[in-house]
């Protein structure tokens, strides 16, 4: 469930984010029924969700993961 969540600082200092849990998951229906109405027309993105955003997004949050060092299980020996 989508809620607060904290950063820790390699030299211990601590930003915490507060929110209550669930405040964004009210909304997935209409994210489900997009999905579905393009797969139904062949369609491989949305308007609202192009295939190049999607790609940048995880391009993203692997360079965080990058710079905060960590890696998923058997990610460090994957071919370059």
């Amino acid at each position: 469930m989508p809620g607060g969540f904290e950063v820790r600082f390699p030299d211990g200092t601590r930003l915490r984010y507060s929110e209550p849990a669930g405040a964004h998951f009210e909304g997935l229906h209409y994210e489900a029924a997009a999905v579905a109405r393009a797969i139904a027309a062949g369609e491989t993105e949305t308007p609202q969700r192009t295939l190049a955003s999607s790609i940048r997004t995880m391009e993203v949050a692997d360079e965080i993961r990058r710079q905060a060092g960590l890696e998923f299980p058997g990610e460090g020996n994957a071919p370059a």
